[in-house]
Formats: structure tokens, sequence, C-alpha cells
């Protein structure tokens, strides 16, 4: 039930972020049937919005964990200090097939309704990310062939990218979901943090 009122409330700040704007100057406006009115004459949408952002974000940050009102209008999960990793930065790599990955799979992983398999489809993209660095040979020459084995041994015995009779199924998801996606986030970004030190 306190889920269900909560996400009502975002509901609305999502919907009042479509449509705030910031009025400007206050003076007379007459409309077509001659009738004179004050009201606003004209309204800052950008700068509306901004400031909206701003004063909402100061309550939502306090709530609970914490959320965030993004700037595409979205209320996401930003957690308290201890999950701030999320929003590290990293070097930018490869837009198409490794940096655009990334931050989808933080989108998805901040998504306010996040369910269990939220947090794998999540999982999944990141171990997407590894693989393809590792087909390319560059997680080959950062890590070594056998933590690049390690890495994806996590996402295979815990059953989240293969489906067989020996993985691991029995834990708390909501617990080591958390850590591998941590894990793994910070695996993408150290990776990327060497090839850009590496880099002639």
């Amino acid at each position: 039930m306190e889920n269900q009122k909560a996400n009502l409330v975002f509901d609305t700040i999502e919907f009042l972020f479509r449509f705030v704007s910031k009025p400007g100057e206050w003076g007379n406006v007459s409309d077509h049937t001659g009738w004179n009115t004050e009201d606003y004459l004209s309204y800052d949408e950008t700068n509306g919005k901004i400031e909206f952002r701003e004063e909402i974000n100061i309550l939502l940050k306090a709530f609970d964990q914490g959320y965030e009102l993004q700037s595409d209008g979205k209320i996401l999960f930003v957690g308290d200090e201890t999950v701030n990793f999320i929003d590290a930065e990293f070097p930018e790599y490869d837009k198409d097939n490794i940096d655009n990955a990334i931050h989808l799979a933080i989108k998805w992983w901040k998504n306010r309704n996040q369910t269990q398999e939220d947090k794998k489809k999540a999982i999944l993209k990141l171990a997407g990310v590894l693989e393809y660095l590792k087909k390319d040979g560059t997680l080959l020459q950062i890590l070594g062939k056998q933590d690049s084995s390690d890495l994806f041994n996590i996402a295979n015995n815990f059953g989240i990218r293969h489906h067989n009779p020996d993985q691991k199924t029995d834990f708390d998801k909501d617990i080591w979901y958390d850590w591998i996606f941590q894990y793994y986030l910070n695996t993408c970004i150290g990776v990327l943090k060497m090839i850009k030190k590496n880099k002639p």
C-alpha cells in the first residue's frame, strides 16, 4: 500500500514536470471577446523545469532511500551514499556497443518500479558489455585469461546468463543481484579507465 501511494505521488510529480513553466512579467491581457484581465505575459518552460527539478529533488532525495527527478522527466532511484558508484563517470570508448549499453543498464537498475527481473536484465546488459570487450580482445589485454573467465563464472553459475542443473538458484536475489551489478559495473568502468590510460 505504501508503495502504491509513493508511486501515485511520483506519477503526479512526473505529470507536473511535463507541463511546468516559469511565469514571466505580469500585465494586462485582452482576448478576442474584448475582455481585459491580468495574467502572465509569457512563460519560460526551460527555466521552469530546471527550477522545478532543483526544488523537488531536495524532497525526493530525502524520501526513503533517495530518488531523483531526471532531466527527461522520469523519477529514478538513486539510493544513499553506498550506491553512489552507479553515477561514476567513465571514459567514452564505443558509443553504440559499450557506452550506451552501460547507460541503459544503469537506467534499468535505477528504475523506481524495479523488479528482480529488471535487475537481472541490467546485469545481463553489463555482462554483454564484458562479452563484447572479451571478443574484441580488449578484456584479455587488461585482465588476463583467468580473471576474464572468472567474471563470466559469476553470471553463469548464479543462473543469470544460462540455465542448467548445476547453477546456484537458492540464493537471496535481492542481496546478490545488488552485489553482482556493482561488481560488473565497477569492472566495466575499471576496464575502460585502463584502456584510456594505456592508449598511446
